[in-house]
């Protein structure tokens, strides 16, 4: 590659026109693997990492009870009922 250097710009002369297009795929396909892995990571940010965790625990008399962790709110919530769980979901859902 030849660089033709002055005070104000630099220009590059590659020797091929071939050589330069052979950069620009490879640039591409760097390019793509780049937003290929960020996609995946706001996928799974956005859509799987957004769902509400639900965990069913007993107190040390047998009762059931509902721990909800929610990660977009990055909130825990306790519930003593099902029927309780299934209103708070409606209403984060309908937010």
């Amino acid at each position: 590659m030849k660089q033709n250097c002055s005070s104000s710009s630099i220009s590059v002369t590659p020797k091929s026109s071939s050589f330069f297009k052979i950069k620009q795929v490879q640039l591409s396909s760097f390019g793509l693997s780049v937003l290929e892995g960020v996609r995946r990571g706001l996928e799974t940010l956005f859509l799987k990492g957004s769902e509400p965790k639900i965990y069913q625990t007993r107190n040390s008399q047998g009762k059931l009870s509902f721990k909800v962790y929610d990660p977009i709110a990055r909130q825990s919530n306790h519930f003593e009922s099902e029927e309780e769980v299934r209103i708070w979901l409606e209403q984060r859902y309908y937010r």
